[in-house]
């Protein structure tokens, strides 16, 4: 434990080349599967080829020995450790026939860990284990192809591959990495889009790009500037158009750009065209268990699936067609019983038809998650300040000053404070509703 303490501390120094031996150290003193890891992690970020082999295989020997080794959690980061040392020595003929045994291996951990830790999807608290071997198998194939890079400049496989990583990864020095590759990309992949295999990479290419502009105008937009969501706009409506008869290659890159649609607020009709083409790609689906231990990401449904339902049914709510976006609430709730989301659109459409019980029933279930990433701070403000008003409205003006102390500690300078204040005034005003700025959260 005192290795694995100093390993840590000495990594978060940058001292990568001290910090791995510390950790085998820990390990050949007392086994221990923290260090096995670290190891294998900190020898493949230092480059060695020979000591990330070694590092690597004693974990994979551990991990079978104690742990199995198609272990969903310590099974899948050994042969992602074990997959990305080869990487730092071998060539790219060499070693992407393994890196796609191993996607293909661990296909459902992936395609569920693209979405669970994402500021849209919510999974059961166990699945975080997903995020979390998903991101560091990402990590440990860069470091492998950016080395493999160095080698081999001009293969466009391994560019191909770069971008997808930054795409899966997500995060803003995944963004940025992958963002330095775009003029690369173009060069080499551009002119092989004419065969069948190019034209694959060339749109995958393309849709990584945008997504990473996307995402980083999402996130950066004060650094990177205004124009990169329309940049990223033009580049998915491009990508797609040249993709638009391989619907199933193409089911991510509509699924984020339909959200991308409907989330700004810019083409809703054209948002509800391309989550319709995902639905239609995707279903039938199984849908989600009663038990929640029965989960399993082998038999879960896909992800995209209830998130091309829920966006369709916010761009539905968004043009005032409640009654056609209930069945879609209906089914992304179906597909995961733990999407906030859909309890915020519920909310909004029993409030406005007059239902005052199913609106408090809804709002409350929102505000009340406590699941693997929760709403955001905006959202739940939002929907605590309606729910406030539907409270006192209700006659139960207790609960609406508890939940009023509840937005003042969250937000104390939210906007519809002063007004909700009046509330509890007995000489004040009741305010006006409030469940247009519900809607404006979303839209």
């Amino acid at each position: 434990m005192l290795c694995n303490n100093l390993g840590i501390a000495l990594g978060k120094l940058e001292r990568e080349g001290e910090a791995w031996p510390i950790h085998e150290r820990g390990f050949h003193s007392s086994p221990f599967i923290e260090n096995a890891l670290s190891a294998a992690n900190g020898a493949i970020r230092s480059g060695d080829a020979q000591a990330a082999q070694r590092c690597a295989a004693q974990l994979q020997t551990f991990v079978e020995k104690h742990f199995g080794k198609d272990d969903i959690e310590y099974g899948c980061r050994a042969q992602s450790c074990v997959l990305a040392a080869a990487g730092l020595s071998e060539s790219p003929d060499e070693w992407l026939p393994k890196r796609e045994a191993f996607q293909q291996k661990w296909s459902d951990n992936r395609k569920h860990a693209r979405l669970c830790n994402s500021d849209e999807h919510h999974f059961p608290e166990d699945w975080r284990v997903l995020f979390t071997n998903n991101v560091g198998a990402l990590n440990d194939q860069w470091e492998a192809m950016k080395r493999m890079f160095e080698r081999h400049p001009n293969d466009a496989r391994l560019v191909h591959l770069m971008l997808r990583n930054r795409r899966d990864h997500g995060g803003r020095s995944a963004r940025e990495s992958g963002l330095a590759l775009a003029d690369k990309a173009r060069q080499l992949l551009e002119p092989q889009r004419h065969t069948d295999e190019g034209a694959a990479r060339w749109f995958e290419t393309r849709y990584s790009l945008a997504y990473l502009r996307y995402r980083s105008w999402f996130y950066d937009a004060d650094l990177v500037g205004q124009d990169w969501l329309p940049q990223a706009r033009k580049e998915f409506a491009e990508c797609l158009a040249d993709r638009a008869s391989d619907k199933v290659q193409g089911v991510d890159a509509m699924l984020d750009y339909g959200m991308l649609l409907v989330r700004e607020d810019i083409d809703s009709n054209e948002g509800i065209r391309w989550l319709g083409e995902v639905i239609q790609s995707l279903e039938p689906q199984p849908r989600a268990p009663a038990n929640e231990n029965a989960w399993r990401p082998d038999t879960a449904p896909d992800p995209a699936l209830a998130l091309a339902y829920v966006y369709r049914a916010h761009a539905l709510c968004m043009q005032d067609k409640n009654d056609n976006a209930i069945p879609d609430l209906d089914a992304a709730a179906a597909l995961n019983p733990w999407f906030p989301a859909v309890w915020y659109w519920r909310a909004t459409i029993a409030s406005e038809a007059g239902d005052a019980d199913a609106a408090i029933r809804w709002a409350t279930r929102f505000v009340e998650f406590d699941g693997i990433n929760p709403p955001d701070d905006e959202g739940r403000a939002t929907m605590l300040s309606a729910l406030v008003q539907l409270l006192h409205a209700a006659g139960q003006p207790g609960q609406a000053r508890e939940r009023f102390n509840e937005l003042e500690q969250l937000d104390a300078s939210h906007d519809d404070l002063p007004e909700l204040r009046e509330l509890f005034n007995p000489a004040g005003k009741k305010g006006k509703s409030l469940w247009s700025r519900v809607k404006a959260w979303f839209g």
